[in-house]
């Protein structure tokens, strides 16, 4: 199936590069040829076209917020939030371009700037679950784990089988000390997904905390 959709990406891009040469200024070829681009794993090509596809079209907000993730998968973060910057510039109530901009922020270890960009989504659009996520993820980095969790509990009740999510709320509720209920989040993980190693491990340190004097069984002597 995998290699199935990479060749109808391989043909797509082709049929792009065809229709580009046909036409080397419609901005809308180049940009879908730099977003098939990115899926394939190519992101500095795919920042190329988006580059090309601003050169052409300076005011294009979707151009500037794929150019940010095409920079951002190459790990060019300060250069991926310029380009949301120069997004929300456009257009201050993009949503996409603050949840992109908290993205960086949190790889650049920016974390209450991070917060304040994940809020202002939130602000614009109440029900952003990938805001909700950076939000929590912020929060914890900044060690405000009570606001964490509700920020976590936001997230599952929009979406109630996110393991990763009730992963991270276990940590917040170990840093707190409610083991029990770190417990509880981890057998959520564990029943989402059985052979998670770490949830075991972090289980087990939930465990340990909870019941830190329990002595070792003695081994029965042999009659």
């Amino acid at each position: 199936m995998l290699l199935e959709k990479l060749n109808h990406y391989e043909e797509a891009l082709a049929a792009y590069e065809q229709a580009s040469r046909l036409n080397s200024r419609d901005t809308n070829i180049i940009y879908h040829k730099g977003f098939i681009l990115g899926t394939l794993g190519r992101h500095k090509e795919a920042l190329a076209a988006f580059d090309e596809v601003l050169r052409l079209d300076p005011n294009s907000i979707l151009a500037y917020n794929n150019k940010g993730q095409a920079l951002a998968n190459l790990e060019w973060y300060k250069e991926a939030l310029a380009a949301y910057e120069q997004a929300l510039r456009l257009d201050p109530n993009n949503v996409e371009a603050y949840e992109k901009k908290g993205e960086s922020l949190l790889d650049l270890m920016r974390y209450e700037e991070a917060l304040e960009a994940y809020n202002q989504a939130l602000y614009l659009n109440p029900e952003d679950v990938p805001a909700y996520n950076g939000k929590s993820f912020a929060l914890t980095m900044l060690g405000q784990y009570e606001e964490a969790i509700r920020a976590y509990d936001e997230v599952l009740r929009r979406n109630p089988t996110d393991a990763d999510t009730y992963y991270n709320k276990g940590y917040s509720l170990i840093k707190l000390g409610r083991y029990k209920e770190a417990i509880r989040a981890y057998d959520e993980v564990l029943q989402l997904d059985p052979e998670d190693k770490e949830a075991f491990e972090k289980k087990g340190e939930a465990l340990l905390a909870l019941y830190p004097h329990i002595p070792p069984r003695k081994k029965e002597e042999e009659s």
